[in-house]
């Protein structure tokens, strides 16, 4: 029965929730049961909420169903929220051994919204320090694996939440995205995840990453993660870097498609070598999309782009460093260190030229928006790599310190991008598509990946995989 109701998706439980045929009680108990069997061996949660203390919310949530009298869109719920995310009550570590493990005062925006809708909060998921790297390791909590196979990484940072939806411990997961960190494990453990508009979720207090990164939904299905999406995209007055817009995405339009859509096919970026294997999966996804919009295969050069992130990140990352007691640097991870070393490095005119070359990426997707609806490209391009490396190391043993250049455009260009899976290789493991729309586009992008989760079938797919591995 615990699989049973965890192969739901959150709107159908909703559903069920309102009937009165079934109760949050139940589905609280079955994602503890889920955690008890699932996080010893692949350590997706860092912090797991008091069962009783959650099974008292639900038996609230159940008596205001019965009543008829949810308290919000999301009532009863089991959520997860990323290591960097304040939630009243509970420590944030950041995956780094330099934060202090004192309860937080009060929830972040992003929390208060998600609280308010009536999720119950049922722990913590790991993150490596401070999201620098698009693994998910830490000196605090170790090593979180691939739910699909344990010697594989499960990506980064939200690699703690990608493998929670996954693996059924819980049915909304929210991670956080500053260069592909919510997509780049949606990818690897073959859920789906998407980057909001940045700006578009409040954020706790203005940071360096303000313009790069956002929190986001991550979820086995598009339908699950829209109505994540709806609660943390509420207006707040007082978030500066909110574009003028009550609501980024709607659940209600989430199966309605715009006619006569155009579609731009990327199928590399610089002519950076994409795995075979994944690219015939987003040939296909191109193809299922040329059914219902008009595709058109593009070439896309951005020469500067990794240098433009490459500067932006490492100044953030000294900047960090800057906000730590010199006292604890030993505690952090070297390779964290390593990247503040070379922020320390930059010029205040380089830092400038970089920002200027931001701007130049910008007017080129812009112009591409100008006669496109959307995007489509490759999330990554390859599938998880083994445990324990930080980069992927291609096959001449060469380690590539920037392997995920496919997600990195969306941040610099503050645009909405998704990640849904498309198909599972030969060997047994699932790749992404990623979807990216206009700034303030959200809905576009969901609505499509809706479309396209459906003609892609990936439940099918997996479960043809299955057989065959029994077979």
């Amino acid at each position: 029965m615990v699989d049973d109701i965890l192969n739901l998706s959150a709107s159908k439980i909703l559903k069920l929730y309102e009937g009165k045929e079934l109760s949050p009680v139940d589905v609280v108990k079955a994602s503890f049961r889920k955690i008890e069997e699932h996080n010893p061996t692949y350590n997706a949660y860092n912090l797991i909420a008091d069962e009783g203390d959650c099974l008292k919310q639900a038996k609230l949530s159940e008596q205001r169903w019965f009543e008829g009298k949810p308290m919000g869109r999301l009532d009863g719920l089991p959520t997860s929220i990323k290591d960097e995310t304040e939630v009243k009550g509970w420590a944030t570590r950041h995956g780094s051994l330099t934060t202090s493990d004192a309860p937080a005062e009060s929830d972040s925006p992003c929390v208060t919204r998600l609280r308010k809708a009536g999720a119950l909060f049922i722990g913590k998921t790991t993150t490596p320090e401070f999201g620098h790297k698009g693994v998910t390791d830490s000196l605090v909590t170790g090593i979180t694996r691939n739910p699909w196979n344990k010697d594989k990484t499960s990506g980064g940072s939200s690699g703690g939440a990608a493998v929670a939806a996954a693996t059924h411990m819980g049915l909304l997961h929210l991670g956080s995205d500053g260069g592909g960190s919510i997509r780049i494990p949606s990818s690897f453990c073959g859920v789906f995840g998407i980057k909001p508009s940045t700006g578009t979720v409040p954020e706790t207090q203005p940071a360096p990453f303000s313009t790069i990164s956002t929190l986001g939904p991550i979820a086995k299905t598009v339908e699950d993660a829209s109505l994540m999406l709806d609660v943390i995209t509420e207006p707040e007055p007082t978030n500066w870097n909110a574009p003028p817009h009550s609501q980024c995405c709607s659940f209600e339009n989430l199966k309605i498609l715009p006619t006569k859509m155009k579609v731009a096919y990327v199928p590399t970026i610089n002519d950076v070598s994409v795995d075979p294997e994944i690219a015939s999966f987003l040939k296909t996804a191109a193809d299922k999309m040329d059914g219902f919009s008009d595709v058109e295969e593009i070439s896309l050069s951005l020469p500067s782009l990794i240098d433009v992130f490459d500067k932006h990140w490492m100044a953030i990352a000294s900047w960090i460093k800057k906000q730590i007691p010199e006292k604890d640097h030993d505690k952090m991870d070297p390779y964290l260190l390593s990247f503040c070393e070379r922020g320390e490095k930059l010029t205040l005119d380089e830092y400038m030229n970089a920002e200027v070359e931001r701007m130049v990426i910008c007017n080129k997707i812009k112009s591409i928006f100008t006669k496109y609806d959307l995007i489509i490209l490759p999330t990554m391009a390859m599938t998880a790599f083994d445990v324990g490396q930080n980069e992927f190391i291609d096959e001449s043993g060469n380690p590539q310190l920037y392997w995920t250049p496919f997600t990195f455009i969306a941040n610099l260009t503050k645009c909405p991008a998704a990640s849904l899976p498309c198909g599972i290789t030969k060997d047994g493991m699932p790749a992404g598509v990623q979807l990216m729309g206009n700034y303030l586009n959200d809905e576009l992008v969901m609505q499509a990946s809706y479309r396209l989760e459906q003609e892609l079938a990936f439940k099918s797919l997996l479960s043809e995989y299955e057989n065959k591995k029994v077979a």
